[in-house]
């Protein structure tokens, strides 16, 4: 089965990209699905005097998916509405954001799949005045594919452009080359499944046009202690060295069939911060609900 092109690499972004609060917010979320289907949920953060958050609701129709339909504390409303039933392998999908009765966005999407291809097409002429276009294929183990921005503001801009590969060598180990920003970057990344408690990821990321060539690199992974307990870690270089280097981790613990914790720690390295270790940031996650 294919991949969209966005999911190039993903293994390797989901391990690498879990979230450490960085920032040493504390995070609270609730999410709770009723006999019909309908699910709710809401969530919180606090990072010192500030505080945010947001109400969501999902559910479905016989011709339609409400994906997200949600309210956040700065009084933005966003939503999201897949039709799924209009064509064969088609899914089109209709999404916007209102800010004030005056500020809306938004954009139609229509998404392609077969065993060998995906490919997907958005176009936001509300605003914006873009079009988005990707597509992956897939032939055995190797995936190709490539992506192109189009801004219609200024005539017809070509305001970004990727190409993307990935091998799988068996459905859980994959390597990947992502060329983005209008080939201005070169994206290596990696993900074994060490074993069924023990996956590895990383990523080597170099800018191929201005002063700073040095490549960005990032090493992670996870290990399941048991059935309600992993614990995450990545160190983070940049640079290419100890400039802005980090260090994160986490331990998630499932408490019980309805909730869950995480832990979770950012620790600068980098011994030319005056503070150091002292500088480092402290999260925490908690949620209830399946």
């Amino acid at each position: 089965m294919s991949i969209f092109f966005k999911d190039i690499g993903k293994k390797a972004k989901d391990l690498l990209g879990k979230n450490y609060n960085a920032d040493g917010s504390k995070k609270f979320s609730i999410k709770t699905k009723t006999a019909n289907g309908v699910t709710y949920a809401a969530e919180s953060s606090f990072n010192g005097a500030k505080a945010k958050g947001k109400v969501k609701v999902n559910f479905k129709t016989d011709n339609a998916n409400f994906k997200n339909l949600s309210l956040d504390s700065t009084g933005s409303f966003q939503s999201e509405v897949a039709f799924e039933k209009l064509l064969d392998n088609v899914v089109v999908t209709m999404s916007g954001t209102s800010r004030s009765i005056t500020s809306h966005s938004g954009d139609i999407s229509a998404e392609y799949a077969n065993n060998d291809i995906k490919a997907k097409f958005a176009v936001a002429p509300f605003c914006k005045n873009t079009a988005d276009a990707s597509i992956c294929y897939k032939y055995n183990d190797l995936f190709v594919g490539g992506a192109v921005g189009v801004n219609f503001n200024d005539g017809f801009d070509l305001s970004s452009y990727d190409f993307g590969a990935g091998y799988s060598f068996d459905a859980k180990n994959v390597a990947t080359l992502h060329v983005g920003k209008k080939l201005s970057t070169v994206k290596l990344s990696g993900h074994r499944q060490h074993s069924s408690d023990v996956a590895l990821a990383a990523t080597i990321t170099s800018v191929l046009s201005g002063e700073n060539a040095l490549p960005a690199i990032e090493l992670g992974g996870s290990l399941k202690i048991d059935s309600d307990t992993s614990v995450f870690g990545k160190v983070s270089a940049p640079n290419f060295g100890t400039k802005d280097l980090k260090a994160s981790f986490s331990l998630d613990q499932k408490l019980n069939a309805n909730a869950s914790l995480s832990l979770t720690s950012v620790l600068d390295l980098d011994p030319g911060h005056p503070q150091n270790f002292f500088g480092s940031q402290f999260g925490l996650e908690l949620k209830f609900g399946a």
